[in-house]
């Protein structure tokens, strides 16, 4: 089966072994998501020409995007929703200042 592939996007737990690497007729590239490729014969691969390759902050940076969006998502299902301004009673609705200023109240 991995004889048909021209690359593989392995993880931490995905081992690559020679015998994988000998199977594999059309494999031009090993990519590793994070850092190191500890888990890939690399003798192997370099003996065959198949490029060996990692992206050691891809992970970093979707962590720290990721973690933004659910302080977003958070922030918005904490926030209580908006409630209406209490109307004035209907007494001070018709009222002006001028009519309630000190002045005139102790007069």
């Amino acid at each position: 089966m991995i004889g048909d592939y021209d690359g593989l996007a392995i993880r931490s737990a995905t081992k690559v072994t020679e015998k994988m690497i000998a199977a594999a007729t059309n494999l031009k590239v090993i990519g590793r998501a994070g850092i190191g490729v500890d888990n890939v014969d690399i003798p192997a691969a370099t003996a065959k020409g198949v490029i060996v390759m990692n992206t050691p902050f891809g992970n970093s940076i979707t962590t720290a995007e990721h973690a933004i969006a659910m302080m977003f998502a958070l922030a918005r299902a904490r926030s209580p929703p908006p409630t209406p301004r209490p109307r004035p009673a209907s007494g001070r609705r018709t009222a002006s200042w001028a009519s309630r200023s000190p002045a005139r109240r102790s007069a």
